[in-house]
């Protein structure tokens, strides 16, 4: 009997070794009759594979285009000379930052001065017409003149005073910062704003005789236009108010959350794009007129499917994913897909809502 008792533990044994090595011997991943992908979820591979429900997301679309920074036209200042005359004080020089009233360059100007002298002498006759006409009053009060000759006093101070508003507001315009004590009889040109110097083209000794033309030019980049260009097929994606991201690689400075503020109403003939233009603070002055970087426009886009791009495969020039239909069974699925957002794509056709795919690993089933 205990004979025959090891005869059979031992026949046990040879069984069970022979179970393990076929179950050892068995693939991790095989097809059934239906073409299905049955994976053992033990095995190293079920172990790899990550699942998840696919779901809708209103995620929006990101459209980049080129785009370059500069300088905001209502912050670009011309100065001009408003007279001839020669720059007999060139104080600036480009690249200074200048502050507002800060005088930039001294004019010699005869039209300068007559305008101070047409002022004193303005004014020296208004206080002459001003006293005759008091002292014409003052007569007529005690019988001593006729009322006729208070009237011409009285017309003549009011002419005078025409006068002398006149030759002043001449004085103020070609020197707003002057005041009537100032006995200097040179034009001071002053900066407008506070900015910085970018041209001169003017030099001391100079004759001043084209008042159209610019002796320098002053930027204030306390705030900056960034301008891009939206090709023309994709146009109407763009309105005032689109949520926008901007790179500058130059600076590395990133700007989220920006908007567009103005879309041009033409399309550009040359690039055959639209240009839009996004308003940007810049009280650093980081960011310099002519600096290139890229412009994403968040474009809203309508709910969707969306899955990580790991979960599409590539199989006979179609995209296609696994799908769970039970646990451990898997069938590959044809997708349609839309837009990459980021490392996720959106997927137009070939899943539904709520359906298990494989999103990590799925190249482990790919045996095609």
């Amino acid at each position: 009997m205990h004979g025959l008792r090891c005869a059979a533990s031992g026949g046990m044994l040879l069984l069970a070794s022979a179970a393990g090595a076929q179950a050892a011997d068995a693939p991790a991943v095989h097809r059934d009759a239906q073409g299905h992908y049955v994976v053992a979820m033990q095995s190293p591979v079920g172990r790899s594979l990550g699942i998840d429900a696919v779901g809708f997301r209103s995620a929006a679309h990101g459209v980049t285009v080129p785009a370059d920074v500069r300088a905001e036209a209502s912050r670009m200042i011309g100065i001009f000379a408003p007279v001839s005359g020669r720059v007999v004080s060139l104080r600036v020089s480009p690249g200074d930052h200048v502050t507002k009233g800060q005088v930039l360059a001294q004019i010699a100007s005869g039209d300068m001065a007559q305008a101070l002298a047409d002022d004193a002498k303005a004014r020296s006759a208004l206080q002459l017409a001003q006293e005759q006409y008091q002292r014409a009053r003052s007569v007529l009060q005690v019988g001593g003149a006729a009322t006729k000759d208070v009237e011409t006093a009285r017309s003549n101070a009011e002419q005078a005073q025409a006068d002398a508003m006149r030759a002043h507001d001449r004085l103020i315009a070609l020197a707003p910062e002057r005041n009537r004590t100032s006995r200097d009889d040179f034009l001071s040109l002053t900066a407008p704003t506070d900015g910085t110097i970018a041209s001169v083209a003017a030099s001391e000794g100079q004759n001043i005789t084209d008042p159209t033309l610019a002796l320098m030019t002053l930027i204030n980049l306390g705030e900056v236009w960034v301008e891009g260009g939206l090709p023309e097929n994709q146009a109407a994606l763009a309105h005032p108010g689109l949520p926008v991201d901007m790179t500058f690689p130059a600076t590395g400075v990133r700007v989220f959350g920006g908007t567009v503020a103005a879309v041009s109403p033409r399309v550009d003939p040359d690039s055959r794009r639209v240009d839009l233009r996004v308003v940007l603070p810049n009280d650093d002055g980081v960011l310099r007129p002519g600096m290139f970087g890229t412009m994403t426009l968040q474009v809203p886009q309508a709910p969707q499917l969306i899955v990580p791009q790991s979960a599409l495969l590539m199989n006979n020039d179609a995209t296609t994913v696994f799908v769970e239909i039970r646990p451990g069974v898997f069938e590959r699925r044809t997708v349609e897909i839309g837009y990459d957002e980021a490392d996720t794509t959106r997927i137009l056709s070939g899943l539904k809502a709520g359906e298990r795919v494989v999103t990590r690993g799925a190249v482990l089933l790919n045996d095609d």
